[in-house]
């Protein structure tokens, strides 16, 4: 699997009315206001295509899938890894990298720690869906993951367009919990007297 700072071209036949991947993610950072460029991920099916890739950087040590995507958006590397690169199963199973394994489904390795018990676990487990071949992810907390087809990339940038003419522009104003919100809702729904 390779993470870089430049999202890989879409096969022409899958994207003949799209814009072009590389606009499409100049939208995002605009519409967006994204602090990171956006990356694309890239599954290999050996290590010699992963090792052709140049300028290719692997890791000297064993990460989480977090610290590989960090190291393609705030480094600007192009990142090779396999499954023995990433820390635990957690981290392989969602990138399609590993053998699938049920033990993983039942979240028992993370009841005690990050779930009081392992039915908590399992439920953690069956929401995290593994992502489907083609679409990979993984960020830091504070920041915002969004594994999509080019399609779904136009369509949701359609949305997003469609809101900004409405008044509803990222990033979206928090509105605390004592804050009249009819200050900024006001633009979004004007009133109609």
């Amino acid at each position: 699997m390779t993470t870089t700072s430049t999202p890989p071209a879409p096969p022409a036949s899958s994207s003949a009315a799209l814009p072009p991947l590389p606009e499409l993610c100049t939208q995002l950072e605009h519409t967006l206001k994204l602090r990171v460029p956006p990356i694309g991920m890239q599954l290999l099916e050996t290590a010699e295509e992963l090792q052709a890739i140049a300028r290719l950087r692997r890791p000297k040590a064993v990460h989480t899938m977090d610290q590989i995507v960090g190291q393609a958006t705030r480094l600007g590397w192009t990142v090779g890894i396999t499954a023995e690169d990433l820390v635990a199963d957690q981290c392989r199973f969602v990138v399609d990298l590993g053998e699938d394994d049920p033990a993983w489904h039942t979240g028992a390795h993370m009841s005690g720690v990050w779930y009081a018990t392992v039915e908590d676990a399992t439920r953690h487990q069956a929401a995290m869906h593994r992502v489907p071949q083609g679409r990979y992810g993984g960020v830091l907390d504070d920041e915002m993951l969004i594994a999509l087809t080019v399609a779904d990339i136009a369509k949701a940038l359609d949305g997003m367009q469609a809101l900004a003419r409405n008044g509803l522009r990222y990033p979206f104003p928090q509105y605390g919990i004592q804050m009249d919100a009819r200050a900024g809702l006001g633009v979004s729904y004007p009133r109609k007297d």
